[in-house]
């Protein structure tokens, strides 16, 4: 009796597991077969050798053998699919004139802002597949003896796109060079993603809700088709929903990572537009590795450095001085203070040290951005202080929360009699000078006088202060690559940012009313991917 089992690959020359049994013997091999996108047969056939038998003792282990041959060939014959990476890929097949693919061809993905290049070469079956490239702009050389070289234009890649360049080589030396200038196509044939992205100089462009905490990039993403808000703040990311989802169920992944805050999903790290290389919304249908999200995906990364030095400062700066004077406002009344100033700077290129190394020839290079915002702020904010006649003892108006005072008694007149306690009020609600405490009265005058006006029958928000509200609001990115080889690329980078707000002060002068509160988010995030064949890349990212 035969027993057969298909199993669907893609791969070629993959090893493979075959086994035969007769009874309760047991044998099997390891061996090559040559496999061409098509199924791949195995066959459990009768009739074994007498000299593979085995005694009946040995069922179990015979049992145990079988379940690792089984766990053998599904590990060893596990289909290919599409790394999960939001990085770009280019692949495609190459051919002659004829249609026939053609193997060993050297494959050069040229990236032009780093002069780094990305090598493999094309498979027996023509294919080839070069993975985890940042965003930019490419191109791609193709070289074999016999043929001229093929050389495409720049080729701009964007995150998450995998990029299809079929390619026919003519005969010719390969002195001969063939340049294409057309596009390649762009045309999404690999999944059916739908969303957007923006480059880094589109954000900068691009008029963008500003804040305490200045430029927000993921405000754009309201933009966006399948994007809306969820409320009339539209100056909240929080409040964005993707794909109908609710807000606070997408996914912010930054350079690979999530950014959202593990007790709510709320959005942590906010990259500024000057450090994005750039930012990409995923609405539906996406990726089964962002499969956690309510309805889509934020994608954004960070920009590494070139071969040349660039670099970018501004400054967004205002103040009651500069600001119009209202149209009811009085022409002697005093402006309240008020300041916004929103600076920052970066710079990228090679780690250069004058006569000692040069990043260029050692391809390495550097990215830094540093963003701050300082907003100065007037407010009016009311509360409750003691009276002139509540100072002197005297409780007998209204009360601060309405009504009147509630009886005051004299805690020395207390009487215990037949278990109950009585104590006698003080005449009329008002407490002799005599009576009061020196310690107490001392701490009392560090309390302002009443400044307000205050509703008949009640003395609430007595009080009214305008003072400066300060805050500010740090960004700073840092990121080193190094292009090891041309199938090894590293990079490392650490981001913070968070607010700091020194709260106002109700008192003049006090020593401590509140002390000065913030918090900081921190990224670290380090990545090494490495080439190890023409269908074999890995990365490996810790963060």
């Amino acid at each position: 009796m035969n027993r057969t089992i298909f199993f669907s690959h893609v791969l070629e020359h993959f090893p493979c597991c075959w086994v035969s049994r007769k009874g309760r013997a047991w044998a099997f091999s390891l061996r090559k077969t040559p496999i061409d996108a098509g199924a791949l047969l195995h066959t459990f056939r009768e009739n074994v050798p007498a000299s593979l038998r085995r005694s009946r003792g040995d069922d179990r282990r015979s049992g145990l053998l079988l379940a690792a041959v089984a766990l053998c060939c599904t590990l060893l014959l596990s289909g290919p699919v599409s790394a999960q990476t939001f990085y770009a890929s280019i692949s495609g097949l190459v051919k002659d004139a004829d249609g026939a693919v053609i193997p060993d061809v050297a494959v050069t993905v040229h990236e032009n802002s780093t002069a780094t290049d990305y090598r493999t070469v094309t498979t027996k079956s023509g294919a080839y597949r070069v993975s985890f490239l940042k965003p930019g702009s490419y191109t791609v050389r193709f070289e074999r003896s016999g043929f001229a070289q093929y050389v495409t234009n720049a080729q701009n890649l964007v995150l998450n796109q995998e990029l299809v360049v079929d390619t026919v080589l003519k005969p010719g030396a390969t002195s001969e060079v063939v340049t294409v200038t057309g596009d390649a196509n762009t045309l999404n044939t690999v999944n059916a993603q739908i969303g957007g992205e923006l480059s880094g100089q589109e954000l900068v462009d691009l008029p963008e809700t500003t804040g305490s905490k200045g430029a927000n990039e993921f405000l754009i993403t309201k933009t966006f088709a399948g994007a809306s808000s969820t409320s009339q703040d539209y100056s909240n990311v929080n409040n964005l929903s993707l794909g109908g989802g609710r807000p606070v169920s997408n996914p912010i992944i930054i350079d690979g990572l999530p950014s959202n805050m593990g007790v709510d999903g709320t959005y942590g790290l906010i990259p500024t537009p000057d450090s994005t290389e750039e930012l990409q919304v995923l609405t539906s249908p996406f990726s089964a590795q962002y499969g956690q999200t309510g309805g889509g995906a934020i994608l954004t990364t960070t920009k590494s450095g070139t071969d040349k030095f660039h670099g970018s400062a501004f400054e967004s700066y205002s103040s009651q001085a500069l600001n119009a004077r209202g149209y009811f406002t009085a022409p002697k009344a005093v402006i309240p203070a008020q300041s916004f100033n929103y600076f920052g700077g970066s710079l990228g290129g090679p780690v250069w040290l004058p006569k000692v190394f040069d990043g260029r020839k050692h391809r390495l290079y550097f990215f830094t951005d540093w963003e701050n915002t300082l907003n100065n702020s007037a407010s009016t904010l009311n509360t409750n202080v003691p009276t002139a006649a509540e100072r002197n003892g005297d409780f007998s108006g209204p009360s601060a929360l309405g009504g009147a005072t509630p009886t005051i008694y004299d805690p020395n007149t207390t009487v215990v009699a037949n278990g109950k306690i009585s104590r006698t009020a003080f005449k009329g609600n008002i407490i002799p000078t005599n009576r009061l405490d020196p310690v107490g009265m001392s701490i009392l005058s560090f309390f302002p006088q009443p400044n307000c006006s205050y509703t008949v029958g009640a003395v609430t928000n007595n009080y009214c202060v305008n003072p400066v509200a300060h805050s500010s609001y740090l960004y700073n990115a840092d990121r080193v690559d190094f292009n090891a080889s041309d199938y090894d690329h590293i990079w490392a980078k650490f981001s913070r940012d968070g607010p700091t707000n020194q709260p106002v002060q109700f008192i003049p002068n006090a020593a401590n009313t509140s002390a000065v509160n913030g918090w900081v988010d921190d990224h670290y995030e380090m990545s090494w991917s490495h080439l190890f064949s023409p269908r074999i890349s890995n990365e490996a990212r810790i963060g």
